[in-house]
């Protein structure tokens, strides 16, 4: 997740630097999420952790004009990968 949303930062602040969101740096997240996610059994629990973390960092809401994503990509992510493991059992 922390790869994750570096890689996100990261074009965001260079590729994408206009005022348009655009939903690139987003995939790119996505895309590295679900690659550290392989090295994880079962995969699908991963994966799906993988796309609420990056739905967190698109979604998440500006607080006082502060956008720190931090919190809720960790706690949506963890969230469900931790019912999900729960559950499977």
């Amino acid at each position: 997740m922390a790869r994750g949303d570096s890689v996100a930062g990261l074009a965001r602040a260079t590729i994408w630097r206009g005022t348009i969101a655009s939903i690139w740096p987003s995939v790119a997240m996505l895309g590295v999420c679900l690659t550290a996610a392989a090295l994880f059994q079962p995969y699908w629990i991963g994966a799906l952790g993988a796309i609420c973390a990056a739905a967190a960092e698109r979604f998440s809401p500006r607080v006082l004009s502060v956008r720190d994503d931090n919190w809720t990509v960790v706690a949506a992510s963890l969230a469900v990968m931790g019912i999900l493991t729960r559950t499977a059992a």
